[in-house]
């Protein structure tokens, strides 16, 4: 014998309920009962059934029809909306409880069509169709979305389907094509913003998705409303203005105003307006294209311009100040040397030999000074390790050369550059600004140590230098152009796209940060 008895337990804080199953058993001494409790399985037993009537409400009282079924076309689970109407729709259903791929009442095209949709869902596809049931007094709509069943392997058992009437939407979609075709010559060709409004009152009655985009305005937010009330002219007067001319010929061409957009901004465009009829009624169409970009690129262009002028003026004032300096040292310091060395050979010529012997001997000391003088006035003008080693080599030999010359001391890392070469232009342009740079700590800063660290990462170079000087103010410095190194060095990065940033303050010493974009590289 076999029995399931719930047994009410009794604790400190409220009696409680457990479910036990009982078996019991003949013996030669008696019954041989045995107690196993099934609590846990009774209350997911519980939920279960809990769980199968909430889903089959919800299924029953959603607004459409839902089946689902078998591999082999037989129904599993309707709702009663499917049930009240499923005999009302073409090939829901066939024998009881099966769908109606069978249905020899059916065509055999619509018997087809209905298994491919089917099949289709049993395939693992997850898709939707819309079907027309022609019907008196006029037709209806209905929408399917289909869906495959999977256990808990994944192997498709069955499918399942939702459809809704969509007879109120398509009458809705229908309208609208009717009344965008109205339009659709000129709104879906029109690359720029189209208003249309009507003449008396100016009130818009339509526009174009473009319009929607560059004013920001949803199209209901426009139509009934004129571009007074959304205040699109900054200037009423300018608005006045438009349409008086509108009014007196018709049209306007071509005319640049700023108009306003829904987020406040303003922006230029080119504005043309024309009279247009449309059912005997007579309306302005307006199109306004956005030429707020090129505006600026306008702006942009003349500041370039300016800035190359400017530009251009500096570097014709540093070749002319490189020349003049190249000048006074062939005049004042190689052109005295070889004047002297021109009189000390002639003196020879006239000295008996042992002392002729002492002047050749000055002379060949006046010659190595030159060849010297000669060098380093070379090295200055463009280092030729530069061109034949590299830029690192050439910055090393550089800052070598200045703790030599000037005792500071200069901390120089790299990363990812050694035994590379980059564009001329580039390494030129990093040459060039380091050596600027570090002559105005030599010059200026009061420093005693500096830093200088150069790496090329994500496409682009890095330079950072640091000094530990006096510092200063660069904004005044730059807004006043009383720094021709500082505008020379920014105005060299800008020159191949590059960034210049300057941070200092005085007694807080200086940082240069430089960003250069890096088009190609090579191996040494």
């Amino acid at each position: 014998l076999e029995t399931q008895t719930p047994i009410l337990f009794e604790d400190y804080y409220a009696p409680f309920e457990r479910w036990f199953e009982n078996r019991i058993y003949p013996s030669k001494d008696g019954l041989a009962i045995f107690f196993t409790e099934i609590t846990e399985r009774k209350r997911a037993e519980e939920e279960l059934r809990a769980s199968q009537r909430n889903l089959r409400a919800l299924i029953d009282n959603t607004d459409g029809m839902i089946f689902a079924a078998d591999r082999e076309y037989k129904l599993i689970v309707a709702n009663k909306k499917f049930e009240e109407e499923a005999n009302q729709l073409i090939g829901h259903l066939g024998k009881p409880g099966e769908l109606a791929i069978d249905n020899p009442q059916l065509s055999e095209e619509v018997r087809k069509a209905w298994k491919a949709r089917y099949d289709r869902a049993l395939r693992g596809e997850h898709f939707s169709v819309e079907l027309e049931r022609k019907a008196a007094p006029q037709s209806q709509w209905l929408q399917y979305w289909y869906s495959p069943i999977a256990d808990e392997s994944g192997e498709i058992t069955g499918f399942t389907s939702f459809a809704r009437d969509i007879t109120a939407r398509k009458r809705v979609e229908n309208a609208l094509w009717e009344s965008e075709q109205k339009f659709s010559v000129i709104f879906k060709k029109a690359p720029f913003a189209a208003a249309l409004s009507r003449l008396p009152d100016g009130a818009i009655v339509e526009v174009n998705e473009e319009f929607e985009g560059v004013f920001g305005y949803a199209r209901q937010d426009v139509i009934g409303r004129t571009s007074v009330e959304l205040g699109m002219y900054p200037d009423p007067d300018e608005r006045i203005r438009t349409a008086a001319k509108v009014q007196e010929q018709g049209f306007v061409r071509n005319a640049e105003m700023k108009l306003r957009t829904k987020s406040g901004n303003l922006r230029d465009f080119l504005v043309n307006t024309d009279f247009v009829e449309i059912g005997k009624e007579k309306h302005v169409l307006t199109t306004a294209k956005d030429i707020t970009e090129s505006k600026e690129a306008e702006g942009e262009l003349r500041l370039h311009r300016d800035r190359l002028a400017e530009l251009s003026r500096r570097l014709v004032e540093a070749h002319e100040t490189e020349q003049r300096a190249i000048g006074r040292e062939l005049h004042d310091q190689i052109g005295q040397m070889l004047t002297a060395l021109k009189l000390t050979m002639d003196v020879a010529t006239q000295l008996p030999p042992e002392l002729a012997a002492k002047k050749i001997a000055q002379s060949q000391e006046l010659v190595s000074e030159l060849i010297g003088r000669v060098s380093s006035l070379s090295l200055e003008l463009r280092p030729p390790m530069l061109d034949d080693l590299g830029l690192i080599p050439a910055l090393t030999w550089h800052i070598n050369r200045l703790q030599e010359q000037t005792g500071i001391q200069v901390d120089f890392k790299h990363s990812s550059v050694e035994g590379k070469r980059y564009d001329t232009e580039i390494e030129t342009t990093v040459y060039r600004i380091v050596q600027e740079a570090l002559t105005n700590v030599a010059r200026h800063a009061h420093a005693t140590r500096a830093r200088l660290e150069v790496r090329a990462r994500g496409g682009q170079m890095e330079i950072l230098i640091e000094d530990n000087g006096q510092g200063f103010d660069p904004q005044a410095a730059l807004a006043k152009h009383r720094s021709s190194g500082l505008s020379g060095m920014r105005e060299r990065a800008s020159l191949v796209g590059g960034t210049f940033r300057i941070e200092s303050q005085p007694g807080r010493g200086t940082k240069i940060l430089i960003q250069l974009p890096l088009t190609r590289e090579s191996t040494l």
